[in-house]
């Protein structure tokens, strides 16, 4: 049976049994907890935890997986994939422990045929209730039901769901290990296929737990790497049908044939397809810089098998192939993946010759340290995890804490220090509202005073000032209190999300009623900027491509940057597109609606999220006609009119595939274009042109300039040719050599070195010494035939020290010199008297 049909057979068993077959969800999770969906309940956690009801009770999927803490040893086993996909049912409240334990064992034997006498099960050392179902219901003899401690209580490894679990096993047989069952036998013989978890408790760390789940609910994951590795009767899991056929495209560019690194290869390759595919991009940060690793850990692997640096996108079609069916999306996004992919490559294949000549030239003292991993590291951007690697290949141990002491000793010298107020308060207090989208001026009374050295932070139960949040910065503003103004100096908010005002008063009071008003023209500033930054958003996606995703943001009054996903500078072309289409959406006069919905409904709208906002079930998107749909809990604009203009005034790198836009908004951007009409127009003043002719007669100015430079530098050949010429007619006698040691007019260091080779190449001079005099500091510059057994650079030296300088070491040809006064006669005389006792 192949892994389709495995699949296929899976999911309509259980859609069979009235559960609703629902779509694998991105490996991106919408927990922030969490790097990645690393299980098929990931992405069903809020109906576990009572948070969100679903249509059905009873689900079944085939869930996309990443997992990141067995990358190190991935190619040591047959066991560990980073990617693989988790068959699983779950229930919510509707089913338990014999529901759940009757449809796998029917599943197993009936659909997949496994003969049940393979079959072993353990439970939690506690659960007799499983272990009674397992024997007197379902029939299985008892010596093959066993009780585990810690490896059948299955949690999450953060705060939330748990509970025991109840684990499938396959004896595979005695070539495979010692018999004993999964607890005490071989692990490569006995293979857990199914771990069916009765979830009904909550901890908040492993294995603390603090209560119990709103209902009873089951939550079953079946590797489909492993049952493909069983139905088709296979030693491991690279040799199923889920790699068979990527491995025959790697055999053919393989020249050194190694297990290890091929299936270091099968799997990081597919891993990073589909986290590619999902929006992931490589950077140096969480989810970023797993996918950086296991591209470059791929890419060394490739190396080692080739001899030589060499494309690995080859592969990425044959997963595209192999996945088309389940996940057509890969197949849409293959240009996006194959360009990511090769830019990473291409970044990465000079640091990966680099690093590798420097490691082994510190493997050949016998020695490797974690001083020289960051060495390494910092120098030439090798990764702490690819030196650890090779050096165990040869028997190095290197120690992880150490190397995260440089690192860390480094970015405090790097950063410096500063002190500053904590935005985010750890303070035990109720929330507040948040009124600022309908006012920006209303009373309210304070609930809480927090005092801050000889200020407070004031607390009130409706507050209009919005706190830093989705790159917006914070609104400023004033409060009046008994007829007082005071300016708030800075927004605060509580872990809780209340938000606070510092002022520079110490006299307030619980009770006290305070106007609040946010300045208007920096609120509607920074409103415009906002959305201007969801316009220009959107407008890189229509023109770069659907892979653009923002990375940061910083929304401030009549100015924002945007920091977005990116392989390859945005030429001038794109940029000019961009700027067009922003202004366009602008001058539309489209009309801006905010509205509340639920977070799956806003997503499955084509909504997109914000960076560094954190979003409740019911979000608030923001809607720019049908050109933007973002969730935002910023502030905005009511027209795209509003807006006024944007003008782009910088695009950059900010780091490996992360490119940054700067641009102006309102007022700011006028202001801008009108100081550049102005400059421009005073250029055409000085040209005597019309300003639409600028350009056209700036070009032919240019153009006679560069006949002017050409004419102006034949002139000078011309007189450096007759220069040379006298110059070398001045040459005397030291000893047998013809010796010229005079001073020469000349522009720069290059005429110094042209005319001193030209002399001792073309003239009958030996050795030449030239002294000029160029932009107040004397050089010198002193030159020798070849066949001379003269080293020029010691006369050099010593003569520029006279100017308190000094010179290069070449032996036939030293420039030096010094910005030092000293009499150039004497000078000369000493450069003689140094040649004859020399010579």
């Amino acid at each position: 049976m192949n892994s389709n049909q495995i699949r296929t057979e899976f999911l309509n068993y259980f859609e069979s049994k009235n559960h609703d077959v629902i779509k694998s969800a991105s490996l991106i999770p919408h927990d922030n907890t969490l790097l990645f969906t690393a299980a098929g309940m990931v992405p069903l956690k809020d109906y576990f935890s009572g948070n969100k009801v679903p249509d059905n009770p009873n689900m079944a999927s085939s869930q996309k997986c990443i997992r990141t803490i067995d990358i190190d040893i991935i190619g040591d086993t047959d066991r560990h994939l980073s990617f693989f996909e988790m068959l699983g049912n779950f229930s919510v409240g509707k089913y338990f422990k014999k529901e759940a334990i009757r449809y796998s064992y029917e599943f197993i034997t009936e659909v997949l045929s496994i003969n049940p006498e393979r079959l072993w099960f353990t439970v939690y050392k506690d659960d007799k209730e499983s272990f009674d179902i397992w024997l007197n219901e379902i029939g299985v003899p008892e010596e093959r039901i066993q009780y585990g401690d810690k490896d059948n209580f299955w949690h999450m490894n953060i705060p939330g769901p748990c509970g025991p679990c109840s684990e499938i096993f396959i004896d595979r047989g005695s070539k495979y290990g010692p018999d004993g069952g999964p607890i005490g036998g071989g692990e490569d013989r006995f293979v857990e296929i199914w771990n069916l978890v009765f979830m009904e408790s909550i901890q908040d760390k492993p294995f603390e737990v603090v209560g119990t789940l709103p209902s009873k609910n089951i939550d079953t994951g079946m590797g489909l790497e492993r049952i493909a590795m069983i139905m088709q009767e296979k030693e491991s899991l690279f040799e199923t049908d889920l790699f068979s056929s990527i491995h025959k495209e790697l055999s053919k560019k393989i020249k050194n044939s190694d297990a290890k690194y091929e299936k270091i290869i099968l799997d990081h390759i597919k891993a990073s397809t589909f986290m590619l595919s999902d929006g992931v991009v490589p950077t140096n940060e969480g989810r970023g810089y797993i996918l950086r690793r296991l591209i470059r850990r791929a890419l060394r692997a490739y190396n080692k098998l080739t001899d030589e640096p060499s494309s690995l996108d080859f592969l990425i079609k044959e997963v595209t192939k192999l996945y088309s069916e389940p996940y057509p999306e890969l197949d849409k996004n293959i240009e996006k993946i194959t360009k990511l992919f090769k830019t990473e490559e291409d970044l990465f294949g000079k640091t990966l010759n680099k690093g590798i000549q420097e490691i082994n030239t510190i493997l050949e003292t016998g020695e490797l340290s974690s001083k020289q991993a960051f060495y390494l590291f910092e120098t030439y951007g090798f990764p702490f995890e690819l030196t650890q690697e090779i050096a165990l290949e040869n028997n190095i141990t290197l120690n992880e804490e150490d190397f995260q002491q440089y690192f860390d000793n480094h970015k405090i010298k790097s950063k410096g220090s500063s002190t500053k107020i904590d935005q985010n308060m750890k303070l035990d207090i109720d929330s507040n509202d948040f009124c600022g989208y309908e006012t920006i001026d209303t009373v309210s009374e304070i609930y809480h005073v927090e005092p801050l050295e000889n200020k407070s932070i004031i607390f009130t139960k409706i507050n209009p000032f919005y706190f830093e949040a989705g790159g917006q910065i914070s609104d400023e503003g004033k409060i009046r209190i008994d007829e007082n103004e005071y300016f708030v100096e800075k927004v605060v908010q509580s872990e809780n999300g209340a938000t606070g005002l510092v002022v520079d008063i110490n006299n307030v009071n619980i009770g006290d009623e305070v106007q609040l008003t946010v300045d208007d023209s920096f609120r509607n500033a920074v409103s415009k900027s906002h959305s201007a930054a969801h316009i220009v958003h959107s407008a890189l996606r229509n023109i770069l491509g659907d892979h653009v995703a923002q990375a940061g943001s910083n929304v401030a009054p009549g100015r924002f940057r945007f920091d977005f996903s990116h392989t390859q500078k945005v030429s001038d072309e794109e940029l000019s597109d961009i700027f067009e289409t922003a202004n366009k959406v602008i001058f539309d006069d489209l009309e801006v609606n905010t509205n509340i919905m639920n977070i799956d409904k806003a997503k499955d709208e084509g909504a997109l999220a914000f960076f560094g906002d954190k979003y409740e079930d019911d979000v608030r998107v923001v809607n720019i006609g049908s050109f933007s749909k973002e969730l935002c809990g910023g502030t905005h604009v009511k027209n795209s009119h509003d807006v006024g203009l944007v003008v782009l005034t910088q695009e950059s790198s900010i780091g490996s595939n992360l490119r940054r836009v700067e641009m102006l908004s309102g007022s700011h951007a006028y202001d801008f274009l009108n100081t550049a009409y102005k400059s421009y127009q005073e250029v055409a003043d000085i040209l005597k042109v019309q300003a639409s002719d600028v350009s056209t007669k700036l070009k032919q100015n240019l153009e006679t300039l560069e006949e002017y430079k050409l004419k102006i530098s034949n002139f000078r050949k011309d007189e450096l040719t007759k220069l040379t010429q006298d110059c070398s007619s001045k040459s005397s006698k030291i000893g047998k050599y013809n010796v010229i040691v005079e001073t020469i007019p000349l522009e720069n260091s290059n005429e110094s070195r042209e005319v001193a080779l030209n002399i001792v190449n073309n003239f009958d001079v030996d050795i030449c010494i030239l002294f000029s005099n160029i932009s107040g500091k004397t050089t010198i510059v002193g030159s020798t035939k070849p066949s001379i057994d003269l080293d020029i650079s010691i006369v050099t030296n010593d003569l520029s020290s006279l100017y308190s300088g000094g010179a290069s070491k070449d032996p036939n040809l030293s420039i030096g010199g010094g910005p030092g006064k000293y009499d150039t006669a004497k000078a000369i005389n000493a450069a003689k008297q140094f040649l004859t006792k020399l010579l």
